[in-house]
């Protein structure tokens, strides 16, 4: 009889587990807690994709920012644009108006790849077209061979644009500037002479060398002399003929190259005589090749004809290996100047400061 009240306090528990098993299973169902009031559904981010609150509000954000750097690089790739070709003349060259819609095509490569400000590539142009100016007014002559080797040394520096017509057009004025610099290099004095030199040769038979031997042989007086006195009348001749208009200095050039006895060695056109100061491809002075008829002409430069003078040179008077160099009188000389040569770098630079310009600018 004991053991029957155990029995039916375990059904008991039983049916109690059972119960509350069930409500927790339905709790779960319908997610209520335990009070039975419904509780708050998390905010779930699938549920946020759908809304199209929030599709309206992400599309506007987008386009905002789309617009906005899209405005900005619209700025900065048309900044050049802005206020160059309205037809406003920007300045004025010796008299020339350069209107802005002249100047933007050289404009153009300065401000687009090597992103200069409008107003400082509008000057750099300005410079530019002085230093054109300067150099036509001064009578620089700019060979064909001389602009496409400035041409080149531009495209190296430049190679990545080198192909772009913006480069092709701003090329065209930047190479004149660097040719116009190579050539006035290359004639280093401030101050340049332009004229004529004129070389009468006699010192064939008084330097030895051992690849030549004069006609008769070296060291005959008699021939020396024959030659000296040639040479001499030539002179006078040719001094006479140019200071009384007879005959051109070029063509007097022309037929002292053409005689043999006033050449070096015998050889037609072997003779130094020649203009002076006419080209950029090297000094006036080095033009006339012997250092003392150029050192006359710089102390005589207001002479318009000098007289017939002897020049001396260093000669071997024998042909034995220990004989030493000697001066001696080997020629006679005389120079036609023509005054200052217009080319120098001092007359360029004063051409270039003298321009009468104006710069207005794009504002």
């Amino acid at each position: 009889m004991a053991d029957k009240p155990k029995a039916v306090a375990v059904n008991v528990s039983r049916a109690n587990l059972l119960r509350r098993v069930r409500g927790f299973i339905s709790r779960k169902k319908n997610n209520n807690p335990k009070d039975g009031k419904p509780s708050k559904k998390p905010l779930k981010l699938p549920n946020l994709v759908k809304s199209k609150r929030f599709w309206l509000t992400t599309t506007t954000v987008v386009i905002i920012i789309a617009l906005g750097y899209g405005s900005l690089w619209w700025y900065r790739s048309n900044t050049a644009k802005s206020t160059i070709g309205k037809g406003k003349t920007i300045f004025i060259i010796e008299g020339k108006k350069y209107k802005d819609t002249e100047v933007e095509s050289y404009t153009d490569f300065l401000t687009k790849y090597l992103e200069k400000e409008e107003e400082a590539a509008v000057k750099e142009v300005f410079e530019l077209i002085k230093y054109k100016t300067a150099a036509e007014k001064v009578g620089i002559s700019l060979s064909d061979t001389r602009i496409t080797d400035a041409r080149k040394l531009l495209d190296e520096q430049n190679d990545v644009y080198k192909d772009t017509s913006e480069y092709k057009k701003w090329a065209e004025l930047e190479s004149v500037r660097v040719a116009v610099d190579q050539s006035l290099q290359s004639s280093s004095e401030d101050t340049a002479y332009k004229g004529y030199s004129y070389i009468f040769w006699f010192g064939n038979r008084l330097s030895y060398t051992p690849d030549f031997t004069p006609p008769g042989g070296y060291g005959d007086e008699k021939k020396v002399k024959e030659d000296r006195d040639y040479a001499k009348q030539r002179a006078d001749y040719y001094h006479d003929q140019i200071k009384n208009g007879k005959i051109t200095e070029d063509q007097a050039i022309k037929e002292i190259k053409d005689d043999p006895k006033l050449c070096y060695q015998y050889n037609a056109g072997s003779n130094f005589s020649v203009r002076f100061g006419s080209e950029l491809s090297k000094s006036w002075s080095k033009q006339i090749y012997y250092k003392s008829v150029s050192d006359y002409a710089s102390k005589n430069s207001a002479i318009e004809l000098g007289d017939v003078r002897v020049g001396k040179t260093f000669v071997k008077k024998s042909l034995a290996e220990n004989t030493e160099y000697e001066e001696a009188e080997t020629f006679y000389y005389f120079v036609k100047m023509e005054g200052e040569s217009s080319i120098s770098t001092k007359k360029f630079n004063q051409t270039l400061e003298a321009l009468k310009t104006e710069y207005i600018g794009l504002t």
